[in-house]
This record gives C-alpha cells, structure tokens and sequence, in this order.
C-alpha cells in the first residue's frame, strides 16, 4: 500500500511539473530548471530526470551536454556502432544504445589503418577519436568523422574503447 502511495505522489508531482512547464515564464534550460526546483515539484531522484528531460525538450539549444559516469563492460557490451566511409573521404557511423535505462553522452574510438592484404597495420598508426553525442535508450544516432580530422586513408577497422552517460 506504501509502495502505490509514493508511486502515486511521484505521478502527481510529474503531472504538476508538466503543467508548470506549461506555464512557466523560463527562456532558457537553466531558467526551467530552477524555477521547477525551486518551487518543490520532484520528490525523488527519478523525478529530478524526468524534470530535466522536460527542461530539455522545451529547450534543446540551450540544454547542457552532461557527460555522466564512465560507463562498465556490461553497459559497453550494449552499444553497437557501423560505420563505412564516403566517396569524399569522411567516416560515417551509427550508433545504437540497447541499454534499456542509459543515456549514452560520448564515445571513445581506436581507428586503425588497414593494410593493403587486409591486416590490420601497427597500433601506433591508430588514432583516437572522441564523439560527444547523445544516444536515448534503444536509440540511434548518427555521427561523421570529417576526413580533415584523420590521418587514415582507405579500410580500417574500429574498437570502442571507452563510453560516458548517465
């Protein structure tokens, strides 16, 4: 009975947020978040996200890229990215996030050169790559690595190195 109670006070306060922000006189993300916080509208933790989430939606120039936590091997093992290169050069990719409650904010890459017989060339031409980003949970994104950006011409092959979110 507890438990249906604090779910039920949990639904009003995110309903009352989403009225207030409905009313709200906030030009910015910043503006939105403290006029609902100062006015006492979460009640948890999971109330504080989803208050965010509707700061963010209301005003996505503004909205802070938060980079999060390093994320573990478990959460890693969740995200897949493809990627192919273009005619001109640049290195396309998709990202998919299969975790069910991450936000996944950036991802560290190793791009390695490919040998003309197909073998993957010494470590050290490899490069590092960093993509901020924002993947929602069982998402996609897109990102390009401009050809300015590279010193790898030709086949490569990638590894996720490390990824941040929250």
């Amino acid at each position: 009975m507890k438990k249906q109670i604090f779910i039920l006070i949990g639904f009003l306060a995110i309903i009352s947020t989403t009225n207030v922000l409905a009313e709200s006189k906030a030009m910015t993300y910043q503006d939105c978040i403290l006029e609902v916080t100062r006015d006492g509208f979460f009640q948890s933790r999971r109330d504080v996200g989803r208050i965010k989430e509707l700061c963010e939606e209301r005003f996505p120039d503004t909205a802070p890229v938060m980079l999060g936590d390093k994320l573990n091997n478990e959460a890693l093992d969740k995200i897949e990215i493809y990627t192919n290169r273009t005619d001109k050069g640049e290195i396309n990719g998709t990202v998919y996030n299969g975790n069910s409650y991450l936000i996944v904010t950036r991802l560290d890459l190793l791009i390695t050169p490919k040998t003309k017989k197909g073998s993957v060339e010494d470590f050290f031409d490899s490069e590092d790559f960093e993509l901020n980003l924002k993947v929602k949970p069982y998402a996609t994104e897109s990102f390009t690595i401009e050809p300015e950006k590279t010193n790898i011409d030709g086949q490569f092959s990638w590894k996720l190195i490390r990824a941040w979110g929250y």
